[in-house]
């Protein structure tokens, strides 16, 4: 299957639309009064939010655990290969050998979400907080 379509759709303008909301929620419920530096305060956090989302799924979709785990099998399984001949050597039985077979890798695709719009909301928030941050210093 193929990645989620980000071209249009509510996906696309919840995350254009949902940091500016997040911050004037932020700037509702925060003690200080309502205010432009408020504001700026919580564009900065959405748009940190959406940066370590981007993380995630840069690490999830980059396979980083399955690499991991099939790795471990791999060393188990040429583990199992040398106990397997030293027991053959002195007389004993092959049970328990186990080989490592094409089988072991991932049969399915899964429907990915695309990371990159995620990095570039989330940058660009982050650039437009950073500005007002600089124009609201008192």
């Amino acid at each position: 299957m193929s990645t989620a379509n980000w071209s249009s759709g509510w996906q696309m303008a919840s995350l254009i639309a949902g940091p500016p909301l997040f911050a004037l929620a932020f700037g509702f419920f925060s003690p200080s009064p309502l205010s432009l530096g408020g504001f700026a305060d919580g564009l900065c956090y959405a748009s940190l939010l959406l940066l370590m989302a981007w993380g995630v799924l840069f690490v999830i979709q980059g396979q980083f655990f399955t690499a991991f785990w099939i790795s471990c099998k791999r060393f188990f399984a040429s583990w199992r290969r040398q106990e397997s001949y030293i027991s053959k050597v002195e007389g004993g039985q092959n049970e328990g050998m186990y080989e490592l077979t094409g089988q072991d890798d991932v049969s399915f695709q899964p429907r990915l979400i695309p990371h990159g719009p995620f990095f570039w909301a989330g940058a660009g928030y982050f650039a437009v907080s950073f500005i007002f941050s600089l124009l609201f210093i008192k």
